[in-house]
């Protein structure tokens, strides 16, 4: 029994490093041989693995037994949940293994397993739904899977479970579609009130939502969710809100009045009576501080005038930004006024930010040193390049006497020449020498000047 029992349990597996011939043929057929076996373990072993097996074989030519065997696992009328769970789990993976075109035979199977009132089933289909677009493509999720979307989204069981892949589904859909589901992720954020996971996967997602909408649809729509998300009374949701918030702001750019006005909003943040904001007012600074020009005009007055803030913790925040900033970034760290600040933190009463500061300025001196690095390295490097063409206009220059030598010591026939004439030829050729010596180094003067230069 044992022996029989495991490897059913694996075949699966053997069959993604078996060729593809090998897998199509043996493997399919001792599948089946399990599958008819005696023992009903075995045999039951083998019908929760027909998903797996299908998957496996993506690539090669799918046994129609599998196939029939697998939408049978869920029945119209009856049903093993054991046997429709599996169903359940392993659609996505079977849909993408047979490819799009097998939706027209899967499609009623999905379906059934929607209609039962199965909740572990339900959640299941609700958490890969988006996969399951993505494979079908726009056409088909908009006709088949647009409904069933809706009806998750409008179980509190199944909301979650879908409501984390929502934007996946979207960016399936076409852009009027699309437009429903605006107002439908407003009112799930709204009235989740004591589900603040719900408000947590929206600020997570809230990024990719930006993506799939216009600049007015973002201002509108998305960025009073976002607003109302950075006052939100847990602590996970606004800190998890705050990290998109400028590439959400940024994208107002193309549109002045949208982006003056969301940063004016931000800014309220700061001279909120909350300690709770103004926190939350740092939090946001520190998605700005990789745009300086941005950051210094728009909000470096407010996060420079929380140094002084009475609640230490707020200053500990404002000193834990800027020391995340400088370990990862550190575009600011040649500002004088962020300068100041830290050193003005230094002395802080609060210990905490005693400490984060200490590191802030560790980082500082670190990147200090490594640009005194950088500097000394590109000036050892300069002095050895100008070595290096010294020298080879030295060769150059040796070379080019040897050839004026070699060219004045030739010898010549003096037979029949009188002494006067030689000497006078001898000294000509001094001269000549001695001409051609100075216009070679005036050459390799000039070209040293110009390889300073």
């Amino acid at each position: 029994f044992f022996f029989f029992f495991l490897p059913v349990k694996i075949i699966y597996k053997i069959a993604t490093v078996c060729p593809q011939e090998t897998r199509e043929t043996l493997l399919v057929g001792l599948y089946k041989d399990f599958y008819n076996d005696q023992s009903q373990f075995v045999k039951r072993t083998a019908t929760l693995q027909v998903g797996n097996l299908i998957f496996s074989l993506k690539g090669s030519k799918v046994d129609t037994f599998l196939i029939q065997l697998y939408t049978s696992l869920v029945p119209k009328k009856g049903m093993d949940e054991d046997l429709a769970y599996h169903c359940a789990y392993t659609f996505p993976a079977v849909l993408y293994a047979l490819g799009k075109d097998i939706w027209s035979t899967l499609r009623d199977t999905y379906k059934i397993m929607v209609a039962k009132d199965v909740l572990p089933i339900k959640q299941t289909l609700a958490a890969s739904i988006h996969e399951v677009a993505k494979i079908v493509g726009p056409k088909a999720a908009t006709e088949d899977l647009d409904g069933i979307l809706k009806g998750f989204l409008s179980s509190g069981n199944t909301v979650q479970y879908c409501f984390a892949h929502l934007h996946e589904f979207l960016s399936e859909l076409a852009e009027e579609q699309r437009l429903v589901y605006l107002d439908l992720v407003g009112s799930i954020v709204q009235f989740s009130r004591y589900n603040w996971r719900l408000r947590e996967i929206f600020a997570l997602n809230a990024e990719a939502y930006t993506k799939l909408y216009n600049v007015q649809l973002v201002y509108e729509k998305i960025l009073p969710i976002a607003f109302k998300l950075l006052e939100d009374e847990v602590v996970q949701v606004r800190e998890k809100m705050c990290v998109p918030m400028y590439q959400i702001v940024m994208m107002l750019k193309s549109q002045p009045k949208y982006f003056e006005e969301a940063m004016l909003r931000i800014d309220k943040f700061c001279a909120s009576r909350s300690f709770r904001d103004r926190q939350t007012f740092l939090h946001i600074c520190s998605g700005f501080m990789c745009n300086e020009s941005v950051f210094e005009q728009y909000l470096l007055t407010g996060f420079l005038a929380l140094q002084k803030d009475r609640v230490p913790n707020v200053r500990a925040t404002l000193a834990m930004i800027l020391s995340h900033h400088m370990k990862c970034s550190g575009l600011l760290a040649k500002n004088t006024y962020i300068v100041r600040t830290l050193e003005m933190l230094q002395s802080d009463s609060a210990g905490e930010v005693r400490r984060c500061v200490a590191e802030a300025m560790a980082e500082c001196d670190k990147m200090k040193e490594i640009e005194e690095e950088k500097e000394v390295g590109e000036d050892n490097k300069q002095r050895e390049m100008e070595k290096l063409k010294m020298k080879e206009m030295e060769e150059v220059k040796m070379k080019e006497m040897e050839k004026v030598k070699a060219e004045v010591e030739k010898k010549i026939d003096i037979s029949g020449v009188d002494e006067e004439e030689v000497e006078e030829l001898n000294r000509r050729k001094a001269e000549q020498y001695f001409s051609k010596c100075l216009i070679v180094d005036e050459i390799v003067e000039t070209s040293g000047k110009q390889a300073k230069q």
